[in-house]
Parts: C-alpha cells; sequence; structure tokens
C-alpha cells in the first residue's frame, strides 16, 4: 500500500546592509582568502565555534570576492562624479558606473 509522508523545508535569507567603510574592511578581510583566515582563526581561537560554519564562511568570503570590487567601483566613479565642475568628467563617470554594473550582470552577480 502507498504511503504518503510530509517534509517541510525552511530557507532563510539576510539582508546584510553595511556602510561604505564596513563594506571596504569586509573586501580587506576577504581579500587574505578563505585558507589563510581560517588557518589564522583556528591556531588562535580554535575550531569548536568555526568548523560547523566553515563552508558558509567559504561561500560568504566567495560572494564577497566576487560581488564587492564592483560595489567599490561603483562607490568610487560616484565620488568622482559628485567632486567634478566638469560635465565631460560627469558623464565618464556615470558611465564606468554602468559599465561595472553590466559587466557584474553579465556575471550572473
Amino acid at each position: 500500500m502507498a504511503e504518503l509522508r510530509a517534509n517541510a523545508t525552511v530557507n532563510g535569507t539576510v539582508t546584510f546592509v553595511v556602510t561604505e567603510e564596513e563594506a571596504r574592511a569586509l573586501d580587506a578581510l576577504v581579500g587574505y582568502g578563505d585558507e589563510a583566515f581560517l588557518r589564522v582563526f583556528y591556531k588562535h581561537l580554535g575550531q569548536s565555534y568555526m568548523k560547523p560554519h566553515e563552508a558558509g564562511l567559504r561561500s560568504l568570503f566567495k560572494r564577497v570576492r566576487a560581488d564587492m570590487p564592483s560595489i567599490l567601483d561603483r562607490f568610487n566613479a560616484a565620488r568622482v562624479a559628485f567632486r567634478s565642475p566638469r560635465p565631460h568628467e560627469v558623464r565618464e563617470a556615470v558611465a564606468r558606473i554602468a559599465q561595472t554594473e553590466i559587466q557584474r550582470r553579465q556575471r550572473g552577480g
């Protein structure tokens, strides 16, 4: 006889909002790479807490390394645009912002 069972799966996401300064700090942190970060973390703080979350940390580092450079480039280009007294420089800066966004979307980010 057939048997039916109900199972539920819960998936959660978190929107993480940071300042530009915090974004730059996070970019610098992941710049060390996940292997180097984990090696130093485990050496000085042990593995008991981080080990169960290692895959998530690696995924986070990978995402930040993939997306953060284009975000910071847009901050930089926008700053140039707002500081420039010459309209042609503003147009060039805006074009750079648009180009980085196009490249990010093409990478699937």
